[in-house]
């Protein structure tokens, strides 16, 4: 292979390289079954802010009903654009819907994929993407583009 074809290729590579999300390719283009998402979800994990510590939002979670009401507490609040700043904790009911969800791909096909949304929380909050392809699901939240890594995590395990 010639030195300028390497070059194009080793740009062309790095630029794909760049997009990896790895919480991505778990997310579903399948729509869930409503008994499969409902229950509770418990907070797991977040990469918004690296200096809080997990252990403080060990009381958090969503719990979603078959009635299409659910109950938010103790749920970490990010807001920002580039730079999300932390809110402290939210807690509310309301209602929620699945839905497919706009501008959040999975990482296989870039088709549309599988999420809730939520009324009465703050705005970084009202939109949800499932996680996994089958139960049991979690919930992601993506904060500022969907491919740098900067999430919150929910597991109803």
């Amino acid at each position: 292979m010639k030195p300028i074809s390497c070059l194009l290729l080793a740009l062309l590579l790095s630029g794909c390289v760049g997009h990896y999300d790895p919480y991505a390719i778990r997310l579903p283009y399948k729509q869930p079954k409503l008994k499969d998402v409902t229950g509770v979800y418990h907070f797991e994990t977040q990469t918004v802010n690296d200096k809080l510590k997990r252990g403080i939002f060990k009381d958090a979670s969503i719990t979603l009903n078959a009635d299409s009401s659910f109950t938010a507490t103790n749920v970490p609040d990010f807001a920002g654009d580039a730079e999300f700043k932390y809110n402290g904790v939210v807690s509310a009911t309301g209602k929620w819907h699945m839905q497919k969800l706009t501008g959040v791909t999975n990482s296989i096909d870039s088709k549309p994929v599988w999420g809730i949304t939520l009324t009465n929380l703050p705005a970084g909050l009202h939109t949800m993407a499932f996680g996994m392809h089958k139960a049991p699901y979690q919930l992601l939240v993506f904060y500022g583009d969907q491919y740098k890594d900067k999430i919150m995590l929910f597991d109803s395990k």
